[in-house]
């Protein structure tokens, strides 16, 4: 048999979606170059090689290295195949997606993509989409935080037609904090303490706070039926400045029962005299304020605060509105107080990193960056 009918018998003999075993020969910038064990060439292009869009083949495979891989076609002219890593690695975990449904077996991914509504993990060479709504515990936590970290999640929804994957995040993440606390309990006894740190909004105008945990406070013995909690200053020797805790049944003596609540009460002469003590009271207190921001809710109140601060630093008398409120109320307060100017944030400013600087007295709008914000109050 001549060389030219040897390599037509070969080429014959490989049909597509035949799965191969290919040993890496070279790996240029655009391609890996493999021996299928026949006379022909074998070659997976880059973006055959991994459903990672953050994966450069080049890092990931040497010279020598076995390949489990797919035909995807091949062309008799040239006496080349070009084959699939990818495909080859979705067909084989498929299965094992699809058995996970039922089972409810925790699998591990790394997201690779982040979407307006959620975002893709890549598990084994499967992608499977994660609704936001799957894959935060909180609304204060942030989609983007969870690029290319490598997570756990179950597989909710299977569309076997469309080769299509839904996960959840939360499920796995929820019963991890489940036993976390399951697992203290446990463990806490009468008497012992616990440090901890507090994490908030105060995070971001750079103030800091210690939790402790001290199961022998006792206050309120006649009304609180739950936790209880006090504040206390930690640089003076002052007692507690706030405290509070849970009522169970609050409203009943009013005649409405099996309503419950939260209380807190703040002690006005001890903070008064923590911030004496301290020297705390800036001498610009006494004047009014220059510019008001407005608060449209809690992602962009967080947006502000760190801006205030800023602000603030730079001999600036800035506030933001305490709550949500409509704005013809917060534009009202601001009139009230004479502020001649006011902060609008929402989504494209926070998108741009800037903010809408009103002018009260002009009417003017102008979008600026913090930093020139700052010149134009002053000027």
């Amino acid at each position: 048999m001549s060389f030219e009918q040897a390599l037509e018998e070969s080429l014959k003999s490989l049909n597509s979606d035949q799965k191969v075993v290919g040993v890496v020969l070279r790996v240029t910038p655009t391609e890996i170059q493999v021996d299928i064990g026949r006379k022909q060439t074998g070659y997976i292009p880059y973006e055959e090689f991994s459903a990672d869009p953050n994966c450069n083949p080049a890092d990931c495979v040497n010279v020598g290295d076995e390949l489990n891989l797919i035909i995807m076609k091949t062309n008799d002219a040239e006496g080349t195949v070009m084959l699939s890593k990818k495909r080859y690695d979705a067909q084989q975990n498929w299965a094992k997606v699809v058995e996970a449904l039922d089972s409810k077996e925790v699998l591990k991914g790394t997201v690779v993509e982040i979407l307006e509504k959620g975002v893709i993990v890549i598990s084994d060479g499967t992608r499977v989409f994660i609704p936001a709504s799957q894959a935060l515990l909180s609304r204060r936590d942030n989609l983007a935080d969870l690029l290319n970290k490598e997570v756990e999640f179950r597989v909710i929804d299977v569309d076997k037609r469309r080769r299509r994957v839904v996960g959840s995040i939360n499920s796995v993440a929820r019963e991890a904090l489940k036993a976390q606390k399951e697992a203290f309990w446990a463990q806490a006894e009468v008497g012992q303490k616990y440090t901890g740190t507090g994490k908030n909004l105060t995070e971001k105008v750079g103030l800091t706070n210690e939790i402790q945990l001290d199961l022998t406070l006792a206050r309120g013995l006649n009304y609180y039926t739950g936790a209880i909690f006090e504040v206390k200053a930690l640089d003076t020797p002052m007692g507690s400045i706030t405290g509070g805790g849970r009522y169970d049944n609050l409203t009943g003596i009013f005649g409405m029962p099996g309503l419950s609540g939260v209380g807190i009460s703040f002690g006005a002469d001890r903070i008064y005299d923590v911030l004496n003590t301290l020297e705390l009271y800036p001498e610009e207190t006494l004047n009014a304020t220059q510019v008001l921001f407005i608060n449209f809710g809690e992602k962009e109140a967080a947006y502000c605060l760190p801006i205030i601060s800023e602000v603030r630093k730079k001999g600036i008398r800035a506030e933001i509105y305490p709550d949500a409120a409509k704005m013809k109320k917060q534009m009202g307060y601001a009139n009230a107080k004479a502020i001649p100017y006011v902060v609008l944030v929402g989504e494209n400013e926070m998108k741009e990193g800037k903010v809408m600087l009103k002018n009260m007295v002009t009417g003017e709008q102008q979008l600026v960056a913090p930093e020139e914000m700052v010149d134009m109050i002053k000027a």
